[in-house]
Order: structure tokens, then sequence, then C-alpha cells
């Protein structure tokens, strides 16, 4: 090979080398908890059960794959007392079934519908109001057991069970008896010299 063909040489593009989002599987950004927190449906205190039954990689179901990748685990997370199941080629069409309180149920149709449409029905038809969320978004701040100061109601770590009291509290530690630090005495006479002024240096 001569030097034109050397240099003039590009390697090959492989394009399955290439990984979307992060490392760390398929689509990791979704697992990240900067995304999982951005969701945006907190559901009713009534929902119980969420069954998903979608085709995956028929044309009818486009809509409803892309809702399970991109919005359930940000559902699942702002959601935890909500059991959410997946079912995949159980059913001809994709639909979302909901199991509320009192044995009542409700179906979302997902065939031939995109995923923001899917996204946005059960917003509305499952959501909480901007009411309930801020005062879902108060309490949960009010009640995070690491928050301390005069806004929560324990103002310091001490409060606890467990912890170390606070110094301004309970003073200085007290020593054992006959322990007590004795440290040696401290020669003043080479600063008595060095501030008194009539001492003039000769040399």
């Amino acid at each position: 090979m001569s030097l034109t063909q050397l240099f003039s040489y590009k390697p090959l593009n492989f394009k399955f080398w290439r990984m979307p989002f992060l490392k760390g599987g398929r689509a990791a950004v979704t697992r990240t908890k900067k995304y999982l927190e951005a969701g945006r449906i907190l559901l009713n205190d009534g929902v119980k059960i969420i069954v998903i039954n979608h085709v995956p990689g028929a044309e009818i179901s486009h809509g409803c794959d892309e809702f399970i990748k991109w919005h359930l685990p940000p559902l699942q997370f702002r959601n935890p007392n909500v059991q959410i199941i997946t079912f995949k080629n159980m059913c001809p069409t994709p639909f979302i079934k909901i199991y509320l309180e009192k044995n009542e149920e409700q179906v979302v149709n997902c065939a031939f519908r995109k995923n923001s449409d899917i996204y946005d029905h059960l917003i509305t038809l499952l959501g909480k109001t901007a009411s309930s969320e801020s005062s879902l978004v108060n309490d949960l701040t009010t009640k995070n057991p690491s928050s301390f100061g005069t806004e929560f109601p324990r103002q310091c770590i001490c409060e606890l069970y467990g912890q170390m009291p606070c110094s301004s509290n309970i003073g200085k530690p007290k020593l054992w008896p006959k322990l007590e630090y004795t440290l040696p005495p401290v020669d003043t006479e080479w600063f008595k010299n060095a501030t008194d002024t009539s001492v003039t240096n000769d040399g």
C-alpha cells in the first residue's frame, strides 16, 4: 500500500456502533431520575390497576408501543401504588384497561393513535387536578424525612432518636477525673522583649 492510499483510507462507518441516548441499554435515558420525575400524570386515588395490551411491531400498535417506551416508566414512578401490567400479542388491537374502585372498569382504545394522543387522553381521564398536584408536592416537601430547618417540623437532626445532641444544649464534654488536659507553661519573656520599645537592637 502506497503512502497516498494509506492517508486517503477512511474507516467504515458502522451504524450499529452508535448508541442513542446513554450507555446502559436501550433508551437508558428513560430510567434516569430526572426523566422519571418529569412525568405529568398523577393518577386519581381510585385507580388501582392499569393493563396495557399491545402488538409489538404492528402499525396499528405503533402509538401504544411508543407510549410504553417513553411514558410508562415515569407513570410507574409517579404512581408507585398503582399496579401496571403489559401484555404482548394477547389481542389483535391495542387498548388500555383501567380497573377502578368498586369493581368499575374503563377501556381506552389505542388503535392507530399517536403516542401524544394516548398520553393526553389519560391525563384528562385519570389525572388529578392542578390544585391536588400542588398540594401533593407541598406534602412531599414537608413530609420528607431528610428536610430540616425552621420551615419544617424538625429544626435540627439532633431531634431524631439516636443522633448526637447539639453541643449548644449539652455544653462541652466532661473529661474523666485525673485525665484533664495539662498544657505546658508558656514562656512570655520573648513576647515582652518584642513589644518593649526601650530595647534596641545594637547588632
